[in-house]
């Protein structure tokens, strides 16, 4: 494997690369941000790894401790969540494919999104993924209303998108319409639970 293949098949499909989103932070150690990395490397495509703790440890040149804690240190950034398995070990996820829904929605302002897949509570950003965009015409800059949206109104409306999507699971979102950058109506089909 050629060095950064696999954080070169990961960006696939997203709108930035993820390897990057550790490198700038302020509120991380360069551990975190080199387990990070490493992560993402063991993630692959889907985002996803079931590494135990001692396995990690001994890749990274670690104790098994320093480990968990740079994993609750990404966990409490919100870069990384794990699921813990009836088994010893965790499911851990990057939030990669929420972050970039979110910059999606972000960046048009006004408008929907359709025929968006959901799988086990994530969504799936796809070339099936259809971004209609609606613009008010003869008003204010719309650039200038999305600079004052409150702080604790995006993570409230943008939680709640996000905590529909997982107790959903599996399906797709027939549409998903946003409003001054933020999620404001969602219509989901369910699915079949893997």
């Amino acid at each position: 494997m050629k060095p950064h293949s696999a954080g070169t098949r990961v960006r696939k499909g997203l709108r930035f690369y993820p390897p990057d989103v550790g490198a700038p932070r302020r509120d991380l150690a360069n551990g975190q941000k080199r387990f990070y990395e490493r992560g993402v490397r063991w993630a692959g495509q889907n985002g996803i790894f079931w590494n135990g703790f001692e396995k990690m440890a001994e890749e990274l040149g670690k104790s098994v401790r320093q480990v968990r804690d740079d994993m609750a240190a990404l966990e409490a950034t919100g870069l990384i969540s794990h699921v813990r398995r009836r088994r010893n070990s965790n499911v851990h996820s990057f939030l990669w494919q929420q972050r970039s829904l979110v910059d999606l929605i972000r960046e048009h302002q006004f408008g929907r999104i359709e025929n968006m897949p959901v799988r086990k509570g994530q969504p799936i950003l796809d070339r099936d993924l259809k971004i209609v965009r609606a613009m008010r015409l003869g008003g204010k800059s719309v650039r200038e209303n999305a600079a004052s949206t409150d702080e604790f109104e995006l993570k409230r409306s943008v939680g709640s998108l996000f905590d529909e999507l997982t107790r959903h699971g599996n399906g797709a979102v027939i549409r998903l319409e946003f409003r001054h950058g933020l999620p404001f109506l969602i219509e989901i089909v369910a699915g079949i639970d893997e």
